[in-house]
């Protein structure tokens, strides 16, 4: 089987095409770090923030004074989940390491280090 004109052209095209794509958009890997949550991050902290977004985007598209209240309000929310969920997190570490002095030196340095 022999190539038609319009394929032989086509091909021609595609070879010019990405040639100089490649002359002048060469192709660039980049790397993404991965990034995993903190143990105390939760599901309530999660949406606490979501909530905290959606206010903060309307209250830039409005500038509307009440809709600055709300935002700020629910950053104070945020950060008081925050707290909380570290909080809670690290109290149960204690409780169940309590009994095990290596745990809880070791807790207790990297505490030292976030301090």
């Amino acid at each position: 089987p022999t190539d038609s004109p319009v394929d032989i052209l086509v091909g021609f095209y595609n070879a010019t095409t990405e040639s100089m794509l490649d002359l002048h958009a060469p192709t660039k890997t980049r790397r993404v770090p991965v990034r995993f949550n903190p143990e105390w991050y939760s599901l309530e902290v999660r949406t606490t923030k979501q909530k905290m977004r959606q206010l903060e985007r309307l209250w830039r598209r409005t500038k509307l004074t009440v809709h600055k209240e709300m935002y700020l309000e629910a950053k104070k929310e945020v950060s008081l989940t925050i707290r909380m969920a570290k909080k809670t997190h690290y109290q149960g570490l204690i409780d169940l390491n309590k009994n095990d002095p290596l745990p809880t030196d070791l807790l207790l340095n990297c505490l030292d280090q976030l301090l």
